[in-house]
C-alpha cells in the first residue's frame, strides 16, 4: 500500500523540517555540550605557579566528570589582565572558562584602566578550594610573634621591610590591609614573583613575606623561614604550631587564597548551572580532599551566587585597601 499526504499534511511536514532546520545555533550548542570539541580553562598566571597547579587539578576531575578533554591555557601578564580579557572575549558557548583567584579581584580593584569589566564580564561559577596566608620572617629574625612585627613599625615607621610578588599582588595588598587594620606602616619591596624574594630575605635585606602555606612550607620545615601567623580563624594542619590570626588578636586579618571557575557573560545558564554542580561534587570527594591536603589546602563548594557575591566583596575589599593606603599599583 501506498501511503499519500495531502497538500496540508505536506505542508505541515515541510514546515516541521525547515523549523528542525533553522533551529538556533545556541539551542542545538546546549544540547551538544560538551560533546562538540575539547574545553579549555584561561589560567591568568605562570605554568608551575600554585594557582596553575590548582587549574589543572580541577581540569582533570572535570574533565572525567563532563566526558570531555579540557586544556589549561596560561595566559599571564599585567596583573591577570591579559588572561582576563581573554576570557572576556571568547564565545559565550561553555567551551571557555576562567580560573579565578583573589590575583584576578585584585587586579580589578586597582584602579588602573583595563579593557572589561570583571564583575560584569565575567559570571562565576563556583570556588573550588582555599588555602590560607601566612607571614614569615628568617629563623634568626627577632620578630617571634606577629605583635612584634607590628610593634616595630608602630614604633619606627618604615623600619620593617616586607617583600611581595609586585605592586599589586595579594602579598602586597594583604600586608597593607594588615598595616591599616593595625595604624602602622611598613616599607614594601617588590620584587618580580615571590620566590625571587626568598634570598634576600635569608640575607636579612627584608625582614618579612606574606604568601600562601605551599610557598613556604618547605623553607619551614627546613629551618630556614619561621612562620608568624595564619591569617584563619582555624590553625592549618600542614603548620599547627602557628597560631592564628584570631588567636593573635587580629580578627580582621582573615585572608585565603582561593581557586574557582568562572565563564564569560552570556555562556548559558544551563551550563553553568551544570559546571557548579560538577564542581561541588568534585569538592566532595575524598581524592579531592586528600589531593588538596598534601598542597595545605581545603575543598569548597557552594551555590553558584555564594561565589558570585564572594568575588563582590573581594573586590570591595581590596579597593578600599588600594584607595585608602594610597598603593601604587602598576
Amino acid at each position: 500500500m501506498i501511503l499519500r499526504l495531502d497538500s496540508l499534511s505536506r505542508r505541515g511536514a515541510l514546515t516541521l523540517m525547515s523549523t528542525a532546520l533553522i533551529l538556533p545555533t545556541s539551542t542545538r550548542a546546549q544540547t551538544a555540550w560538551p560533546r562538540e570539541r575539547p574545553i579549555r580553562i584561561i589560567d591568568p598566571s605562570q605554568a608551575g605557579s600554585s594557582t596553575d597547579v590548582m587549574a589543572r587539578l580541577i581540569g582533570r576531575k572535570l574533565s572525567s566528570r563532563l566526558g570531555q578533554s579540557i586544556v589549561v591555557e596560561n595566559r599571564p601578564g599585567a596583573g591577570t589582565s591579559l588572561g582576563v580579557d581573554l576570557a572576556t572575549k571568547a564565545a559565550p558557548d561553555g567551551y571557555t572558562f576562567l580560573l579565578i583567584s583573589p590575583a584576578v579581584c585584585t587586579n580589578a580593584a586597582s584602579g588602573k584602566p583595563l579593557p572589561f569589566d570583571f564583575l560584569r564580564d565575567i559570571v562565576p561559577i563556583a570556588e573550588v578550594a582555599a588555602t590560607p596566608v601566612i607571614i614569615v620572617v628568617p629563623s634568626n629574625s627577632p620578630f617571634r610573634t606577629i605583635g612584634d612585627l607590628v610593634a616595630a613599625a608602630r614604633s619606627k615607621p618604615d623600619s620593617v621591610l616586607y617583600a611581595s610578588a609586585g605592586p599589586g599582588s595579594m602579598s602586597h595588598v594583604a600586608m597593607e590591609f594588615l598595616a591599616l587594620n593595625t595604624g602602622v606602616k611598613f616599607k614594601h619591596v617588590p620584587y618580580k614573583g615571590a620566590a625571587l624574594a626568598v634570598p634576600d630575605m635569608l640575607n636579612g635585606e627584608v625582614h618579612a613575606a606574606l604568601g600562601t602555606v605551599p610557598t613556604f612550607a618547605g623553607l619551614i620545615a627546613g629551618g630556614k623561614l619561621r612562620a608568624l601567623v595564619v591569617a584563619s580563624a582555624q590553625r592549618s594542619p600542614t603548620l599547627p604550631g602557628v597560631p592564628t590570626a584570631v588567636e593573635s588578636g587580629l580578627d580582621n586579618f582573615i585572608i585565603e587564597y582561593w581557586f574557582g571557575l568562572g565563564a564569560p557573560l552570556g555562556t548559558p545558564k544551563e551550563i553553568i548551572a551544570r559546571v557548579n554542580s560538577e564542581l561541588n561534587g568534585i569538592a566532595a570527594e575524598p581524592d579531592t580532599r586528600d589531593v588538596l591536603g598534601q598542597m595545605a589546602a581545603f575543598p569548597r563548594s557552594g551555590p553558584q551566587e555564594d561565589f558570585a557575591r564572594q568575588n563582590v566583596r573581594e573586590v570591595a575589599r581590596w579597593k578600599r585597601v588600594i584607595q585608602e593606603g594610597r598603593l601604587a599599583i602598576e
